[in-house]
């Protein structure tokens, strides 16, 4: 992140559970850097340039929870909303 690259961290870790498959299923984006321990995403294929419709999806909760359709009790369970510079443009 100092040097400008984005950067996900995949492990076994618990709190990163909750966004494990987002993070599997972008890890191929261009531009982003996916670092992964050998105990994260076993099994797994990843998709040479990101999931569309995983992106879709992780937009479309964000906006839901910023416009209130959400609870901020349901918002607790979901996975955290992501940076803005997550998405590789604007999505409108």
């Amino acid at each position: 992140a100092k040097q400008g690259v984005k950067a996900e961290l995949l492990n076994a870790s618990p709190k990163n559970a909750p966004r494990e498959s987002e993070i599997v299923a972008q890890a191929g984006r261009a531009g982003v850097v996916t670092v992964a321990t050998n105990m994260a995403g076993r099994g797994t294929d990843i998709l040479l340039g990101g999931c569309p419709t995983t992106m879709a999806r992780i937009k479309t909760r964000s906006i839901l929870v910023d416009q209130g359709v959400i609870s901020a009790e349901e918002a607790e369970v979901l996975p955290p909303t992501p940076r803005d510079n997550y998405f590789p443009c604007p999505l409108d």
